[in-house]
């Protein structure tokens, strides 16, 4: 069995935005649709939204698109681990795996979801995690780990020292767990470090087996925090979207200078003039 919880609870406060984070658009959905979107290709039994900030926006923007979605409410933020314990009431009485993402992460692929899911279960792991190799490892917690993948601890950015920041293996924020065990150690979690929040990277020292899955292509775990981030996800995905549509047929005669959504259906032999934006 499998659940699957994406948190969305955060306000977002670099976005300087009116709206709550999740619900900004990229290429024309937004980035918790596309998170949402990604699990619609991955067989299911329960999916979980913790919501917060603007809860109620957010629900109204769902609601009526995911009928299969149920609802958390985080009502005060203290951290991704707090996120997480609003959970353990929801979980009673189930036994799989829980598969955890943020909805600010909207690049993940199905298949590296997949291939998490599976490594997590032919290691009968306690905690799977995505992990990255970046060149400038800025803003992301560090993942510690031996030889065979199985990781000591992670530690979030802040709470690093000199030595500990050389570290480029990264944490992606997504997981795979053991749902009772989770459930188990989450009440455990302190806030004892520089944020005063409760991390959920924390679980992984509590818990029996850890290990960790490094993604090939590093820019899937792209969290978006800021305008900037924001842009550079936009360009990302015009550029695959739009080089997927010269493969079907489709002609741009300048194709940096246009845009195009995720919804766009294009016939063969379609000729896309320069500043179109469809």
């Amino acid at each position: 069995m499998l659940a699957i919880a994406i948190l969305a609870a955060g306000k977002g406060t670099r976005m300087r935005s009116n709206k709550p984070k999740v619900l900004q658009n990229l290429c024309g959905i937004t980035l918790v649709e596309r998170v949402l979107n990604v699990c619609k290709e991955i067989q299911c039994d329960r999916k979980f939204l913790v919501i917060g900030h603007q809860a109620e926006l957010i629900r109204e923007k769902l609601i009526h698109k995911y009928d299969d979605l149920q609802y958390i409410i985080q009502k005060e933020q203290k951290g991704t681990g707090h996120a997480a314990q609003q959970l353990i009431s929801s979980l009673e009485g189930f036994n799989g795996e829980l598969l955890v993402l943020n909805g600010d992460v909207p690049l993940i692929e199905s298949n590296t979801l997949i291939n998490l899911i599976n490594k997590h279960r032919e290691n009968k792991a306690s905690a799977t995690i995505i992990s990255a190799k970046i060149d400038n490892p800025s803003g992301y917690g560090r993942v510690f780990a031996d030889q065979y993948d199985v990781v000591k601890k992670i530690i979030e950015e802040k709470d690093c020292d000199e030595e500990q920041l050389e570290n480029k293996l990264t944490n992606s924020g997504i997981y795979c767990f053991n749902s009772k065990e989770l459930c188990r150690v989450l009440p455990r979690l302190s806030s004892n470090n520089k944020q005063g929040e409760l991390y959920l990277t924390d679980v992984i020292e509590m818990m029996d087996k850890s290990i960790h899955l490094t993604v090939d292509n590093s820019i899937e775990v792209s969290g978006i925090n800021d305008r900037i981030q924001l842009a550079f996800c936009e360009r990302y995905i015009q550029k695959k979207l739009k080089e997927y549509w010269m493969k079907e047929g489709v002609t741009f005669i300048d194709s940096e200078s246009c845009t195009v959504t995720s919804e766009c259906i294009f016939g063969k032999d379609v000729i896309v003039e320069p500043q179109s934006h469809l």
